[in-house]
């Protein structure tokens, strides 16, 4: 078998499927750094490395948006609305930047909190735009089809970012989880270390007794 075959074949089984066909060979209580369960883009990258770039996208696409609506809007309340919805998420990016790199799973909860919320709003949003385009008479025209799509296209991607977080998340709980045990592991080993010189450094002391027989030899 071709090996392009096989690692479709594998990627398929692993990743796609793998609530129907469990990888045998994975042993959850071992961590694996570059197991499949913790890349991303069809198994491509490993959420550790692509997450960043993606993040740092969707930052400049953010900022992109603002100074788009602060040139083409005239009205102020939106424009102020903008910019405090980018602070907000522009500030959960750089919260889960930092987690990222130092590696702290606590700090990945500001994104999820902030782009949950708005997922869901994205939902009531697109479901309130299709009752509208039902209702109007330009439901089939070009711009009433580009203007939905791009906002579920924008859903969609809002969701599989939010996915690859919870990878990541896991990632970071599994890694934090192996360097604990490896930790206590090494503390047991210099413990033990220390016990064994003890023991080897130990020499018989004799008591010397005052009238003892072997004195007057």
């Amino acid at each position: 078998m071709p090996a392009s075959t096989t690692f479709l074949t594998n990627y398929v089984r692993n990743y796609l499927l793998c609530c129907i066909f469990p990888d045998k060979t994975y042993n959850p209580v071992i961590f694996e750094p570059n197991h499949v369960t913790y890349h991303a883009c069809f198994g491509a990258f490993h959420v550790i490395d692509v997450l960043p770039k993606i993040v740092v996208l969707k930052t400049l696409l953010l900022l992109f948006v603002l100074i788009y609506e602060f040139l083409t809007s005239d009205d102020d309340l939106l424009r102020l609305g903008g910019l405090f919805g980018f602070c907000i998420a522009a500030t959960a990016n750089m919260i889960l930047l930092v987690g990222i790199h130092y590696k702290r799973y606590t700090l990945t909860i500001p994104y999820f909190f902030i782009y949950v919320l708005l997922a869901f709003s994205m939902v009531l949003l697109l479901f309130v735009k299709f009752l509208d385009t039902a209702n109007s008479k330009d439901t089939l025209s070009a711009k009433s089809l580009l203007h939905n799509f791009s906002l579920l296209m924008i859903l969609i991607f809002e969701v599989y970012t939010i996915l690859l977080v919870w990878r990541l998340f896991i990632y970071i709980c599994d890694y934090c989880m192996d360097e604990e045990l490896k930790a206590k592991e090494r503390s047991r080993r210099v413990a033990e270390h220390l016990r064994l010189v003890d023991r080897r450094d130990c020499v018989s002391v004799i008591v010397h007794v005052p009238g003892d027989p072997d004195d007057d030899g």
